[in-house]
Formats: C-alpha cells, structure tokens, sequence
C-alpha cells in the first residue's frame, strides 16, 4: 500500500469524509446554479456517496472472505468501521439537504414527497444514529457485545433493506437511472450470501 493510501484509513478516513462533502457544499453553494437546484445537486450527490459507501462497509467482510489476495478488498475489511461513520456522515449531510429543501420549497416538497419516505427514512436515520453513536468506544461501552452486534446486525439489514425497495421502486416505476444503484445494492446481499454459502460449506480441516 502507497504512503498516500496509508493515510485514507482510520479516523482519517472520517474525516476526509467529512471535510470533503463540507467543501464540495460550500463550493456547489457559492458557484453552483441558484438555491434550490443547488440544494438538489447536493442531495443527490449525497445519496450516491452514501450508498457507496454502505455498500463497501456491509459487504467487507464478505469480499475479503471471498477474495483474501485483493488489497482493496483487505483495506475495505480493516476499515469497515470508518466506512461505516462515514456513510453515517454522509447521510446525515443527505438529511441536512432534504431539511433545507423542505424549509426552501415547502408545498412542493410535500407534495412530492409521499408519506412512506417520512416513515422509511426516519427508520433509517434511527438506525445509523444508534450505529454510529456506538461505533466511538465509550457510548459501545453502555451495552453488551451482543447488544452491539444484533444492534448493528439489524441496523445494516435495516438499512439495506430501506435502499433496496427505494432503488427497485424507482426502477419499476421506468425511473431507469436507477438501474445501476439498484444492482449495486443487489450485489452487495449475493455477496454477503456467496460468503455465508462458502463458510457453511467448508470442510473441517
């Protein structure tokens, strides 16, 4: 691994996250188109990020079961738990952006909005709190490992589930852009699946 590729892990993964959305929003805002279309470009950029990155973060430590010798793949599952605050930070950007265009085209906003996307994605937001609250050592303190694990268990399958039906949703309804989202997500459970099958068909040595 490089010097400069050494450095993307960890802690500073996070914050090359944060800091970079930070500054893409500040330039979009201050050299962008007017208001609300820059609020737009911002929650799509965010949304496509964020999927990105869950998808490398659920599927880490299956790709690296599945393809050992792949240093990509090595660098995904030893950092697994910074790509995964980093989706958190993303989202949360995503969210501040829905929040804004909410505040800056009201009526339009909810007329266009049905009530499920409150409903789903409140549920997701519940869920990438609570994972990313205990992804910092103390607050995981509070609760038990398994606690920990069925919490983060059941929050990424959440969440998986929440970007699938919203991604083949728009894709039955003939929103054909979101093919490739869609697949992504696909991928990211036959993955996951490929790994569980080779685990639980190896044999003893």
């Amino acid at each position: 691994m490089s010097k400069g590729a050494e450095k993307i892990q960890g802690w500073n993964l996070a914050l090359i996250t944060l800091w970079g959305l930070f500054i893409f929003c500040v330039v979009i805002f201050r050299f962008g188109p007017e208001y609300v279309e820059a609020i737009r470009i911002i929650i799509r950029s965010t949304a496509r990020i964020s999927l990105v990155l869950f998808s490398m973060a659920f599927t880490a430590s299956s790709a690296v079961y599945l393809w050992p010798q792949s240093d990509f793949f090595r660098w995904m599952a030893k950092n697994r738990r910074y790509l995964g605050v980093s989706f958190a930070i993303s989202h949360l950007f995503h969210l501040a952006g829905i929040v804004l265009l909410g505040f800056a085209d009201t009526e339009k906003f909810l007329e266009t909005t049905p009530w499920t996307t409150f409903v789903f994605g409140g549920l997701v937001y519940v869920f990438i709190v609570f994972m990313l609250v205990t992804s910092f050592d103390k607050p995981a303190a509070w609760i038990s490992t398994r606690q920990w694990n069925l919490g983060h268990k059941f929050g990424s399958y959440g969440i998986w589930f929440i970007f699938m039906i919203s991604y083949f949703g728009r894709v039955a309804a003939m929103q054909w852009i979101y093919i490739i989202p869609a697949l992504l997500i696909f991928s990211t459970i036959l993955i996951r699946y490929l790994a569980w099958k080779k685990k639980k068909t190896k044999l003893p040595v």
